[in-house]
């Protein structure tokens, strides 16, 4: 009989001989308990001393009563080695320890001046002191040796005579930046301030000049400032030669409803300065702040580029329609059921297909005309109130056919790059 058969065999004579949970266990269980060990049995291993019914010292005394004299000595040694060690181990665990306090008490306790910002990344505090819009900038930090430092950086903080403070610790950086992304350097200085406008003003395509109405907040009035649009390159290039093309255009500014991220916003301001966008306007309520995160994500540009505020959107919008602007708000697309609810709520539209143009289209658009292009968020996209007062409307087509669904838009400063492409191209 194999070992196999023998155990069934067994197993068989146990559930003849008494139910399955009567059966005794062979082995001695520890007092019963509300955790798992009163579900779960364990082998209980004594303690040598208990074996022998004698107490722990009067087990040790015997053990090593007979030792001589030459490995005592080396058992007292051994025993010093080991205290020694643990000594320097928790000697280290308390230094350790004691630099992580003072660490995190030092990133807590930096004196953060509530009325200043804290630039950081290298580009953007290089784009903030080139740029030099700000009221005023206070202290340069550096987390290492300012013949580390960026050259250009420190040769503007010199030229601005500003405090520069070298070798501060990366905790005390990671305090005033909120652990953002400094590369060891941060700047402080006064926040950016962006000019209030009301309306965009008329616009003269061939000389490439238009006029923004400013809004003195403080006597609350309105001035109007002529800007002059950046000109637009062209680079043709035939057998190595190449040839430099400078003509005046109509001006293409950005509007951002309802954008709260302010990772997108900085995206977006980055890819419309390196474009050739001439301005972005953002409400002053239910938009993203326009503070450090946004610099960071902007590379700088929200310092290089003309960035205004409106505190009523649909009055500047339809003010400056008056002005001869042609607004272009994005749009996905729409089914039947959603246009049809749309023409209902709004009985000034007449129909849907006259205001939807192709992509292509942008760039004629361009040229004939000023052009506010108008981005709205991710979810809800642009208001509904922007988008029945909008000259046209026009979306990216899709290139594949998903049905699930799941990837059905694209990131709100990925789509504004690829219209301001449209536009400019």
């Amino acid at each position: 009989m194999n070992i196999t058969k023998r155990l069934f065999s067994s197993v068989a004579r146990v559930s003849q001989r008494e139910p399955r949970s009567a059966v005794k266990l062979h082995f001695q269980k520890k007092e019963e308990s509300t955790n798992f060990k009163k579900s779960f049995p364990v082998y209980e291993k004594k303690k040598p001393w208990d074996v022998q019914g004698i107490t722990k010292d009067e087990f040790f005394g015997q053990k090593y009563a007979k030792m001589s004299t030459q490995r005592r000595d080396n058992f007292n040694e051994k025993v010093a080695r080991q205290r020694r060690h643990r000594d320097e181990r928790r000697e280290s665990d308390r230094e350790y320890y004691s630099k992580k306090t003072v660490h995190y008490q030092e990133r807590l306790t930096v004196p953060k001046n509530p009325l200043s910002e804290y630039i950081y990344g290298t580009h953007a505090v290089l784009s903030a002191l080139v740029a030099n819009k700000r009221a005023s900038f206070n202290t340069l930090y550096l987390q290492h040796n300012r013949k580390e430092a960026p050259p250009g950086i420190l040769k503007l903080a010199k030229q601005y005579n500003l405090s520069i403070q070298d070798n501060v610790p990366k905790g005390t950086l990671n305090g005033l930046t909120g652990f953002g992304v400094h590369n060891g350097v941060v700047l402080e200085s006064k926040p950016l301030e962006f000019p209030l406008i009301s309306t965009l003003g008329p616009c003269n395509g061939q000389d490439g000049t238009y006029k923004l109405a400013s809004i003195d907040e403080l006597y609350n009035s309105v001035q109007e400032l002529s800007k002059e649009v950046v000109k637009s390159k062209s680079t043709n290039q035939t057998n190595q030669v190449e040839t430099e093309i400078e003509t005046p255009r109509f001006p293409l500014g950005i509007y951002l409803d309802g954008v709260t991220d302010p990772q997108n916003v900085g995206a977006i301001i980055r890819s419309a300065y390196f474009m050739g966008v001439d301005f972005v306007v953002v409400p002053d309520s239910e938009s993203a702040k326009l503070g450090p995160v946004c610099n960071k994500a902007s590379a700088g540009a929200l310092d290089m580029l003309s960035v205004y505020k409106t505190n009523s959107s649909l009055k500047f919008i339809e003010s400056s329609k008056k002005n001869g602007w042609v607004v272009i708000s994005t749009t996905g697309k729409l089914n039947k059921s959603e246009e049809k609810s749309l023409l209902s709520k709004h009985s000034e539209l007449e129909s849907l297909d006259d205001m939807i143009i192709h992509a292509n289209e942008l760039n004629n658009i361009c040229q004939e005309a000023p052009v506010l292009l108008v981005m709205g968020s991710e979810g809800l996209g642009v208001r509904t109130n922007l988008f029945t007062r909008s000259d046209y409307l026009v979306g990216l087509e899709q290139g594949r056919e998903d049905g699930s669904g799941i990837v059905d838009s694209l990131n709100a400063s990925v789509a504004t790059a690829l219209l301001i492409s449209k536009c400019l191209g």
